[in-house]
């Protein structure tokens, strides 16, 4: 039977280990929100989760600021060091309790203090975009999603979580592997712009060279800016080789009415009371005849 202090070395040791790993092998998003779709006019819990924290944060001191379709969310983080956490992967974070909020979509940021007060005011990160009482389709989709074969096109990757105000994109790559195109690109959001509309869907732009008739699975890399960025680095580390499916992409003739091989051509018109015969291989109608006068 193992000893109680036996028990807990082997404790912390499992979790600086998950700890560990959750800083160097960390390929998701900043923060999750949980839900990331709600419904319009009636209030609800909002979850901020994050692996950058762990059962052993507390969290305080929270707020969430509404100015137009930007909710800015204020907390305060406290490290417990002295806590024991298991060795299980996973995101935590606070929990917000949201008043109810008109239809549309909501740019999420965070700003996470570590002392309060400070010397300094934190830069607001961007978490996400929030859906309230939205009924369209949700997450990447394709346009066009059918092309036909051997041309050239352009292929867009298209989200209604993103409008052409205060979003841009960059960085972006496509190329074609193993039977599939793997798309990556950087979403830049700009929240100091004001625009009049804010046409959704919107998403970065891929050209294409042509590709032979054949069914072909579309991947994406969305980038955060920090991934580029020298000054202002990610906090977690990011795996450039993350894609996720979106669709597949269908390269073929559209559908239509084209002749059948081995079919009979439509009747012509012809010199009246004739009769013309036409061959099944398709080559050059027998002659006209006329049938015997009666």
């Amino acid at each position: 039977m193992q000893s109680p202090s036996l028990t807990r070395s082997l404790l912390l040791v499992l979790a600086l280990g998950a700890s560990a790993f959750a800083q160097g092998n960390d390929d998701r998003a900043p923060y999750i929100l949980n839900p990331d779709s709600v419904a319009a006019g009636k209030s609800f819990d909002l979850q901020l989760l994050s692996y950058r924290f762990n059962c052993a944060t507390t969290y305080s001191h929270q707020s969430v600021k509404i100015e137009g379709k930007k909710l800015t969310l204020s907390f305060l983080a406290t490290e417990h060091p002295e806590a024991l956490c298991p060795a299980v992967y996973m995101p935590y974070g606070p929990t917000f309790v949201m008043a109810p909020l008109g239809a549309g979509y909501y740019d999420v940021y965070v700003v996470k203090r570590d002392c309060l007060p400070c010397a300094y005011e934190p830069m607001p990160e961007f978490a996400g975009v929030l859906s309230v009482g939205i009924t369209t389709r949700r997450g990447w989709f394709l346009q066009p999603g059918q092309v036909p074969p051997n041309q050239d096109f352009t292929l867009r990757l298209l989200n209604d979580a993103y409008g052409n105000c205060q979003t841009s994109f960059s960085r972006e790559v496509i190329e074609l592997r193993n039977g599939a195109l793997h798309a990556s690109f950087v979403i830049e959001q700009h929240p100091e712009r004001v625009c009049i509309t804010d046409i959704r869907p919107h998403g970065p732009s891929f050209a294409v060279k042509g590709l032979p008739a054949g069914k072909y699975p579309v991947y994406a890399n969305p980038q955060n800016p920090c991934r580029f960025d020298v000054e202002k680095p990610c906090l977690t580390a990011s795996s450039p080789d993350r894609f996720l499916f979106v669709d597949t992409l269908r390269v073929s003739v559209p559908s239509g009415i084209r002749p059948v091989p081995g079919s009979h051509a439509p009747a012509k018109a012809g010199i009246p009371g004739t009769l013309r015969g036409y061959r099944a291989d398709g080559r050059k109608p027998s002659p006209a005849f006329r049938p015997a006068a009666r």
